[in-house]
C-alpha cells in the first residue's frame, strides 16, 4: 500500500502513544507553535463545542483551523479553515511532504506513525502554511495518549461532559477517565469545564493546579423551539442552531471560551445561531434525524430532547453500534421516553469491522422489553422506517452517516 492510501485508510488499531507523532511534528518544524490553540476533550459534546467556537472566531475576523474526528465521508472532512474543508489536492500535497518524514520516524521509533497521527500532523502543517492565527483541536480518544496531545502548548483547554466510554483504554471509573482527558492541560492553558458531577470537577481542579480554572454555568434558558434550545445572552436571546437539550451545555462552554478570547455578545450570538455540526441530531429528511449517539449519556440526552419537544406519533430508531460500546445500557435509556409508541430497527455498520451484528442488537433490544426488527443495512432499515413511522431517528455509530447519505 502506498503512503497516500495508507494515510487515508481506516485505522484498525488504537494507538495511544505520543513518541511517533511528537517526532513527526518536530520534523515538520512544530507547526503548532505558530497557532493559538483551543484544545477540546470530553466524552460527548466535543464536536459541538468546537463548531460553536470556530463559528465565533471566524465571525470575529480570525483565520481559524479546525481538526475533528471521526471523518464522515473522507479525511478532508476532518481538516478545515473557517468551515472550508481542505481539498483533496491540498491534502495530497501534504502527504508528499510528510511521506519521507514518516519514514524517518519509523526508522527512529520502530513503527510508522498511525493514520490519525499523519492526518493530525497534516492539519497543523496546513493551518500554519495557510496563515491561520488560531486552531480548534478536538481530541480523538481520551487525552493523555491522544495524538492531539503532542502539541507543545495551548491557550485554552476545554473539558466537556465526561462519562463512561472507552473504558478498556481510558479507565474503569469516571474519575479515571476524567484524569485521562485532563492530561491535555498545558503550561499556558486556561481551563474551562462544563458543570457536571463533583468527582469530575474535583479531578479537573486538582490537575489544573494554578492554571486559571472555570466551571461554566449554564446560560439562562427560554422556552425551547421544538428540539432547539433558546438561551439568554444579556439582553439578547439566541436559538441554538444545533438541536438537542444537551446543546445548552455545549453552547454555554463555547460562549465562555469566546468571551475569554475577546468576543462580544454579537459574535457569540452569531456563533450560537449559525454553527453547524453534521450527524449530531441533524435533520436529514422530513421527520428523519441522524444522531451519532453511541454511548449511554448521548442516548439519555436524546431521550430528554424528545420528551421536552413532546414529539407525537410513532417513533422508529434505526440503530447500529460498534461491538465494543455499552449499547445495552444505552438502549435501556429508551425506556425513559414518555411515549411507548416506538420500535427499534437494528442494522450492522457495514463500513466498520468493529460493528455489532443486527441480530445481537435486536436480541439486546428485545431483552429490554422493546420491539425490534433486523435489517441487512441502514438504507433498508431507513426505507422501512420512513414508511412506518411519524418520526425516525438514526442512532449509534457516526460511521453510519456515510452509509445513509451516499
Amino acid at each position: 500500500m502506498n503512503f497516500k492510501s495508507y494515510a487515508k485508510s481506516y485505522q484498525n488499531t488504537i494507538c495511544l502513544e505520543l513518541d511517533r507523532v511528537k517526532a513527526l511534528l518536530e520534523r515538520c518544524g512544530n507547526p503548532d507553535s505558530k497557532l493559538e490553540i483551543v484544545h477540546v476533550a470530553g466524552t460527548n459534546g466535543k464536536g459541538s463545542v468546537c463548531s460553536f467556537i470556530c463559528e465565533g472566531l471566524a465571525f470575529d475576523g480570525k483565520k481559524c483551523g479546525r481538526f475533528s474526528s471521526p471523518e464522515l465521508f473522507d479525511v478532508t472532512d476532518t481538516i478545515s479553515i473557517n468551515s472550508q474543508s481542505i481539498t483533496s489536492a491540498e491534502l495530497d500535497s501534504l502527504y508528499e511532504y510528510l511521506a519521507p518524514l514518516c519514514s524517518e520516524v519509523e526508522a527512529q521509533c520502530g513503527k510508522p506513525p498511525s493514520q490519525f497521527e499523519i492526518n493530525f500532523a497534516a492539519a497543523l502543517c496546513y493551518f500554519a502554511n495557510q496563515g491561520c492565527t488560531h486552531a480548534v483541536i478536538e481530541c480523538g480518544m481520551g487525552g493523555l495518549g491522544d495524538a492531539t496531545n503532542a502539541i507543545g502548548d495551548s491557550a485554552v483547554s476545554v473539558i466537556t461532559n465526561v462519562s463512561l466510554d472507552h473504558e478498556a483504554y481510558l479507565g474503569s471509573t469516571v474519575p479515571e477517565i476524567a484524569a485521562n482527558k485532563c492530561a491535555i492541560f498545558k503550561k499556558s492553558s486556561s481551563v474551562f469545564i462544563a458543570d457536571q458531577s463533583s468527582d469530575v470537577i474535583d479531578t479537573a481542579r486538582a490537575l489544573a493546579g494554578d492554571r486559571p480554572f472555570r466551571v461554566v454555568e449554564l446560560l439562562p434558558s427560554l422556552p425551547p423551539d421544538g428540539m432547539h434550545q433558546v438561551v439568554e445572552l444579556g439582553n439578547e436571546s439566541a436559538r441554538l442552531s444545533l438541536a438537542g437539550i444537551h446543546q445548552r451545555t455545549n453552547a454555554s462552554l463555547a460562549a465562555a471560551v469566546l468571551s475569554h478570547m475577546g468576543a462580544g455578545v454579537e459574535c457569540i450570538k452569531y456563533a450560537l445561531e449559525h454553527a453547524r455540526n453534521r450527524a449530531r441530531l441533524e435533520r436529514i429528511d422530513d421527520n428523519v434525524y441522524f444522531d451519532g449517539a453511541h454511548n449511554p449519556d448521548a442516548i439519555m440526552s436524546l431521550v430528554h430532547t424528545i420528551n421536552q419537544a413532546d414529539i407525537k406519533g410513532k417513533i422508529i430508531f434505526a440503530a447500529g453500534f460498534m461491538a465494543d460500546k455499552d449499547y445495552k445500557r444505552a438502549l435501556g435509556f429508551l425506556d425513559k421516553l414518555n411515549s411507548r409508541n416506538f420500535e427499534i430497527y437494528t442494522t450492522p455498520v457495514l463500513s466498520n469491522p468493529r460493528s455489532e451484528s443486527a441480530g445481537a442488537l435486536a436480541e439486546c433490544a428485545r431483552s429490554l422489553g422493546f420491539r425490534a426488527k433486523e435489517f441487512d443495512n441502514i438504507r433498508a432499515a431507513l426505507e422501512k422506517a420512513k414508511a412506518n413511522a411519524d418520526t425516525v431517528f438514526v442512532i449509534g455509530s457516526l460511521y453510519m452517516y456515510k452509509e445513509v447519505m451516499i
